[in-house]
């Protein structure tokens, strides 16, 4: 008997140095759940010594919870003992130490087994795999992100390519495919060349050139070819990338089609040209600060900053253009019965001509009259006032109205450019469009009538009336053009109509 007493405490005791010598975490408890002791590993994951915790439930030592719904989980050393079995613990489980501390644990347990086969209690071993877990999260994530990276490439409308620093494409998006006409697999593999028309081919040994050296290329407007052999003018953005250690291995570019813009501005530049010819300019004023029909009759009007809020360089613009008293007085017999006063000193040129002057005129050589409009009027009466102006297109004078189609500032996307316009916005421009094609002035001159749209497009009437004066001197027939078109800020229309 005592043989076999010393025999069970020495292999008690081999088991203690055992268990506190190896490097996991290890409780035991009896067949109760109540702990009988813990290793020092487990002492430092749990906050309690081996004593403190000695006969306490395991779920109050042993405290876990699942990473993901942060509910208990049942504990495997329960379920050992339960079922007699060896039992592990679901994935992403955390243990909530007496300090409050989260650890992500792995564990498993297993009954104590007698020499008769009874159960004596059960071992729960366990270790903190926090940096493992630390680390499949932050793989997670960067595999998310560049899956989500991935997928905005994907379905970006610019064109998104890779190339090596011999030039090699690498990658092609949807974008490209659409800008250039090509597929990945006819291009992967193949030099950048195959995009450059024969006369730009010296543009990409400079690029590539700025692209070794670290330096980003960006907004570089050139021209580029389509599969097909035709051109097309894009906005270039190229980047360098780099491995994993910063080297740089090749370039990212960024291509955006700028054809339209390309052809509005030449457009614009046309129209400009057709401008500076004309003898005499007379602008119909968005001013409305007072009652009656004015018209500007001095020999040198000044410059009129009538405005705030913008950076001072605005207001340091003065257009020095001459006036003409008698085309003023001509003005004033031409829209009688009107009363039309001739302001010889009042006002001058406020920034509804001078901010359109500034670029048809830039030498300001050209004599300019402003039409002040009465905002007593009904839009009607603006519109008749025009059609008593059309002798003034047989004398070479240029008649422009200076405002917008669509102006509502407080719907404007302030410092937020681009972005998409307001479908009132849209459906307001076009329908307006329609109707000028289409010759029929009147539901222009009653725009009230169109609708919800009108009311937002035209909330307030002094940056729509100018356009009434230009329809009135439309001659039967007379093609309508839009030489500019867009919309900015999502509320202001920047189209010009421009009769003849």
């Amino acid at each position: 008997m005592r043989a076999a007493l010393n025999r069970a405490g020495e292999r008690e005791e081999m088991m203690r140095v055992t268990l506190g010598s190896i490097g996991d975490a290890v409780i035991t408890t009896d067949t109760e759940g109540r702990v009988t002791s813990l290793n020092s590993v487990a002492e430092s994951l749990t906050g309690w010594t081996s004593g403190e915790a000695s006969g306490q439930p395991l779920d109050a030592v042993f405290r876990i919870f699942s990473e993901d719904t942060r509910q208990p989980v049942e504990n495997p050393a329960m379920r050992a003992l339960r079922e007699g079995a060896v039992a592990g613990l679901a994935n992403h489980t955390i243990l909530i130490a007496r300090d409050g501390a989260e650890r992500s644990i792995d564990d498993s347990a297993a009954p104590i087994v007698t020499t008769d086969g009874g159960v004596s209690g059960s071992v729960l071993i366990f270790r903190d795999v926090s940096p493992r877990r630390h680390w499949e999260r932050d793989e997670a994530a960067r595999l998310l992100s560049a899956r989500q990276l991935a997928s905005i490439v994907e379905s970006s409308d610019d064109a998104i390519i890779s190339k090596d620093l011999d030039g090699i494409i690498r990658t092609w998006n949807r974008g490209a495919e659409r800008l250039f006409g090509y597929k990945a697999a006819e291009v992967i593999g193949r030099p950048i060349t195959i995009l450059i028309p024969p006369d730009r081919r010296d543009e990409e040994p400079g690029i590539l050139a700025r692209i070794r050296r670290g330096e980003r290329v960006d907004h570089y407007e050139t021209v580029r070819r389509h599969k097909d052999g035709s051109l097309i003018d894009i906005s270039l953005t190229v980047s360098p990338t780099r491995d994993a250690k910063g080297a740089i291995v090749g370039a990212s570019k960024i291509a955006r089609n700028i054809t339209e813009r390309k052809r509005a501005d030449e457009a614009l530049r046309q129209s400009t040209e057709a401008l500076r010819r004309s003898e005499a300019y007379l602008a119909e004023a968005q001013r409305l600060s007072r009652t009656g029909t004015w018209v500007t009759a001095m020999r040198a009007p000044r410059t009129i900053h009538d405005f705030g809020g913008f950076p001072r360089a605005l207001f340091e613009v003065v257009y020095p253009a001459p006036g003409d008293p008698a085309l003023a007085r001509e003005i004033q017999e031409m829209l009688a019965p009107t009363r039309v006063s001739l302001d010889e000193d009042g006002w001058g040129l406020d920034h509804g001509t001078w901010s359109v002057l500034g670029h048809v005129f830039p030498d300001a050589a050209v004599p300019v009259l402003q039409i002040g409009i009465d905002e007593t009027a009904v839009p009607r009466h603006h519109y008749e006032l025009g059609r008593r102006l059309t002798a003034l297109r047989d004398d070479g004078v240029l008649v422009v109205g200076s405002g917008n189609l669509v102006h509502n500032l407080h719907a404007y996307a302030w410092g937020r450019h681009p972005v998409e316009p307001f479908d009132w916005a849209v459906r307001f421009e076009q329908r307006a469009r329609e109707l000028l094609v289409a010759g029929d002035h009147g539901p222009l001159v009653d725009y009230e009538t169109l609708g919800r749209d009108a009311v937002l497009a035209v909330p307030t009437p002094e940056h729509y009336l100018p356009l009434l004066y230009v329809l009135g001197l439309r001659r039967e027939g007379e093609p309508v053009r839009f030489p500019v078109e867009g919309i900015d800020g999502g509320s202001v229309s920047m189209l010009t109509v421009q009769l003849g």
